[in-house]
């Protein structure tokens, strides 16, 4: 099944694109300038063993450019390493905050990145394109959010989406309350199902990469024993 024949996906990898283009030269412009220190060098420090191999790879194919081979993948990594003195100035909030906003980014972009038969379900789509709004606002990229939130009107559109579906979420924090009350909200229930699903998720993809950092630490020990 190609892209254009899922939408959600392909609304999703418009506003990825648009989040990655805009966030390279941000957290350049972000980090410390250190003489006799290169930026290549910068990021490749804050980067864990397994990607540093790949980073540099395809910083040689481009011509030493960092800015084009910085991907979404990276950016948590680079903020969260230089996060003081430098990105915390940038950001009014704390970084647990920033990095769960990254990780639910770098998420959506594995989704794309490792596409399956079937279009990305409709209320996790939302969510995810929403979140990257929002971020492209933290940074003051007013353009370039209000170019997802337009992906975000024509996707709406284009499935026919009810109105009062973005009220009910804009409204959850009361529906939370009337479960301790009178009356229950059944889209508070799935969104609290999806948040469920989606920590899971994180959870089985930190314990996948922990494997393969064991791997190729195994392999290098027979290698090298």
């Amino acid at each position: 099944m190609s892209i254009i024949e899922r939408p959600n996906a392909e609304a999703l990898y418009r506003a990825l694109n648009i989040y990655r283009d805009t966030m390279r030269p941000f957290i350049i412009k972000c980090m410390p300038v250190t003489p006799g220190i290169s930026t290549e060098a910068q990021i490749n420090e804050a980067l864990p063993a397994l990607f540093q191999d790949s980073f540099s790879r395809e910083l040689g194919e481009h011509g030493s450019n960092p800015i084009g081979v910085m991907d979404i993948k990276h950016f948590g990594y680079i903020i969260s390493h230089y996060w003081s003195p430098y990105f915390n100035q940038r950001f009014n909030c704390k970084i647990n905050r920033i990095s769960a906003s990254l990780r639910e980014i770098e998420k959506a972009r594995n989704l794309i990145a490792h596409p399956n038969d079937r279009d990305i379900e409709s209320k996790a789509t939302q969510n995810y394109l929403h979140k990257i709004a929002s971020s492209l606002k933290s940074i003051d990229a007013e353009e370039e959010a209000d170019q997802v939130e337009e992906i975000i009107s024509d996707l709406n559109h284009s499935q026919q989406f009810e109105p009062a579906d973005e009220h009910s979420r804009a409204e959850a924090p009361s529906g939370i309350a009337g479960c301790h009350g009178h009356e229950y909200n059944g889209e508070v229930e799935n969104e609290l199902i999806l948040d469920l699903l989606l920590a899971m998720e994180r959870q089985t993809h930190k314990l996948d990469e922990l494997s393969r950092i064991l791997k190729e630490t195994q392999q290098l020990i027979r290698r090298h024993g």
